[in-house]
């Protein structure tokens, strides 16, 4: 599979999360990159809705829901 977009940024930590995301809501196509899949869940602003649960948050609470979200991985060993 190859894939582009015009920015690749490198490290979904807190900094790269907000990078592409920012760049994303600004209409700028790109790519995160993370080799590291092993968190509970990648960063980027984003709460499972478990977790809404599981601290009692109501759902109207929520200000955007995503409804579908593609990760590309390669595990190393």
């Amino acid at each position: 599979m190859r894939l582009s977009a015009k920015v690749l940024v490198v490290g979904g930590g807190p900094a790269g999360a907000t990078a592409a995301r920012f760049l994303a809501n600004n209409g700028v196509d790109v790519i995160l990159l993370e080799r590291n899949l092993s968190f509970v869940k990648p960063c980027g602003g984003g709460v499972s809705i478990s977790a809404l649960y599981e601290l009692g948050i109501p759902k109207t609470m929520i200000k955007k829901e995503v409804k579908s979200i593609r990760l590309f991985g390669k595990f190393l060993s």
